[in-house]
């Protein structure tokens, strides 16, 4: 059982398939974790809720990995509004995100709240070739060293004689 001592030094928590709800992360959140650098509850059925929680745990957070979460676009645009100051590294890789949800969300996410973010992974989201362009472009503009994305799919041209 951890003590109020041990979870004010806890730096990095991992919470990979532990079943982690909405509830316990905010929690979680009321706890005082001022030396939390990095989270990650991937492999979590998680919601708008759990990434609502994640705004108690802010300030500190250097690195947040939320793989295979189940997470669909009303989460990244909650997460978008959050403040994270010392965030570098978010890693939202297979979840359930359209191509619209990720261009949006770097299209719109505000620097101001995550001024220092500099990686952001979300593998396993097939995009199409002029969705990746776009998305590397807007990453070029908003400065962030590496998006990283699988590579795009391409659909085949038919030719009408063909069909």
């Amino acid at each position: 059982m951890l003590i109020k001592s041990d979870l004010e030094q806890l730096q990095m928590l991992s919470l990979k398939s532990t079943l982690i709800t909405s509830q316990s992360l905010t929690a979680l959140a009321s706890k005082k974790t001022p030396n939390l650098r990095a989270l990650d509850v991937s492999r979590n059925e998680l919601d708008v809720a759990a990434i609502e929680a994640l705004r108690g745990l802010g300030a500190g957070l250097m690195i947040i990995i939320m793989n295979g979460c189940n997470l669909r676009g009303d989460s990244l645009n909650a997460l978008k509004d959050i403040s994270f100051p010392q965030l570098q590294g978010l890693s939202l890789d297979y979840n359930q995100f359209t191509e619209s949800d990720i261009l949006a969300f770097l299209s719109n996410i505000e620097l101001k709240n995550m001024p220092i973010l500099r990686i952001i992974s979300l593998k396993g989201i097939p995009l199409s070739i002029e969705i990746y362009n776009e998305v590397q472009k807007v990453a070029s503009a908003k400065k962030f060293v590496e998006v990283r994305l699988d590579e795009p799919y391409h659909i085949p041209q038919t030719n009408a004689a063909q069909i």
